[in-house]
């Protein structure tokens, strides 16, 4: 897979990941408001948080895979996923209680997508062939 195909794939999910979280159900448009999150309650708002996740991410796997000892270099990235697939068990967990399972199929789906998206993300250097050889 070269780059740019990389990028759209990671560009196209990431927009749809900020559309399905930014469309609750009235449950979950009252848990934003109830809870403050402001940072979720539109579309744009959505896109920018999550654009802000990726890019963090894309930032960090690049400096891993800029590192030039492959042993650190896959234990790094090997932390990364570690983390990434962590994130997604505890968001299958928070949406298993009551307040949070309510608030939409698509509110959820979004939720699942995101961390799904940053793995593949921190996996891309063992497959598109980035990183350096040592």
């Amino acid at each position: 897979m070269r780059k740019i195909t990389y990028w759209l794939i990671v560009s196209f999910v990431t927009l749809i990941t900020a559309w399905l979280i930014s469309k609750p159900n009235l449950l979950g448009k009252l848990g934003l408001i109830i809870y403050r999150i402001h940072f979720l309650k539109t579309f744009p708002r959505a896109l920018a948080t999550v654009a802000a996740v990726v890019i963090v991410v894309a930032v960090s796997v690049e400096w891993v895979s800029s590192v030039r000892s492959s042993l650190l270099r896959n234990g790094l990235l090997l932390f990364l996923l570690m983390a990434c697939v962590a994130l997604e068990v505890k968001t299958h967990y928070d949406f298993q209680s009551w307040a949070i399972s309510h608030t939409g199929k698509k509110l959820r789906v979004g939720a699942y997508l995101l961390p799904l998206l940053l793995m593949f993300m921190v996996s891309s250097p063992w497959w598109i062939g980035t990183k350096k050889k040592s």
